[in-house]
């Protein structure tokens, strides 16, 4: 098994894409298999309070999905180290805040709704996992069957609760596959933010009370928030990429109503989930392991209308990535 000293750093990364549990996020590359990676150091507060333990344990918990970001090896020895750091998967391409700006800066806006449809099946796949521990392969037949994805008896669910653009990065890794799509895979990463059952069942957190994330990205609940946070701050990442905004600026109610730009021509599909995803009132919103067959059913509709996946994004958009 590899150690964290098996990597050598490249460079430090941006401090505008760090997380709260973060000292500093760097891209180092193995000893071993030359392969890059992303080392992320977290400070003794952050240790003693636990929060790096159970970023790690959502990880480990979550580390076959393809559609959250891998675990590579970790060290939370603050007495030896100095710090305690997490090594894990590389997004070649960035992240959804990056592409935002890319398009901001090229005065862009996506052709049509593909890319958000992608994005919004790879975040919904990666919900539903931490809800429910289900394996792809399931969740895809249940997706199909118009069925809700089971939960894995004793599985211990994850709320993430800082969904948000810069914490949905993306990849080539896997793209494509069954679907023949081309776009790349969205990865949801950063758990410095999550808890879990157990977490809250022996008193490690708090339950029902939301967690120190991004202000701009809460449900309307908050402080409050349920098994449909994620959801909400889900369907907010797509209103906000259809808008190409690093925040959104509109009231809960205008996002509701109005979730997709009438600019995108065939968007009433889109529109449909999203009006879903972003009800004020939780109980509105589909709980994480119905987004699966919600999602997939709507993107077959607007495909069938189509005839294609919508335009493939332009080569500049990846091209300030780390």
């Amino acid at each position: 098994m590899s150690k964290v000293s098996d990597y050598m750093v490249i460079k430090r990364l941006s401090s505008s894409k760090l997380g709260g549990n973060n000292q500093g996020v760097f891209l180092v590359k193995s000893n071993i298999t030359n392969k890059s990676y992303i080392q992320k150091l977290v400070g003794k507060t952050a240790i003693d309070a636990g929060d790096a333990q159970r970023e790690v344990r959502a990880m480990q918990q979550s580390i076959a999905h393809p559609n959250i970001v891998h675990l590579e090896v970790w060290n939370l020895d603050y007495q030896k180290l100095g710090y305690g750091s997490i090594i894990m998967q590389h997004c070649e391409l960035g992240s959804l805040d990056m592409l935002i700006d890319q398009f901001n800066h090229h005065h862009k806006y996506l052709k049509d709704e593909g890319f958000l449809w992608k994005v919004l099946w790879d975040v919904s796949l990666a919900l539903c996992f931490l809800y429910t521990g289900t394996d792809i392969v399931t969740t895809r037949t249940c997706a199909n069957d118009r069925v809700a994805v089971p939960i894995q008896r004793g599985w211990n669910r994850i709320f993430h609760r800082d969904v948000k653009p810069g914490n949905v990065f993306l990849t080539w890794k896997h793209a494509g596959g069954q679907d023949k799509c081309p776009y790349p895979t969205a990865v949801l990463g950063d758990f410095g933010s999550s808890i879990s059952d157990a977490d809250i069942r022996v008193g490690r957190v708090r339950a029902n009370t939301n967690s120190r994330g991004t202000p701009a990205f809460d449900p309307p609940e908050s402080p409050m928030y349920d098994e449909r946070s994620d959801v909400y701050a889900m369907g907010l990442i797509l209103h906000c990429l259809a808008r190409m905004q690093q925040v959104s600026v509109e009231s809960p109610e205008f996002r509701e109503y109005h979730p997709v730009p009438q600019t995108f021509r065939d968007r009433a599909l889109l529109t449909y989930v999203l009006k879903k995803c972003l009800a004020v009132h939780p109980i509105g919103r589909p709980m994480p392991n119905e987004l699966p067959f919600l999602v997939w059913n709507a993107y077959k509709g607007w495909r069938y209308c189509r005839q294609d996946d919508g335009q493939v994004l332009s080569s500049w958009v990846f091209s300030n990535n780390a």
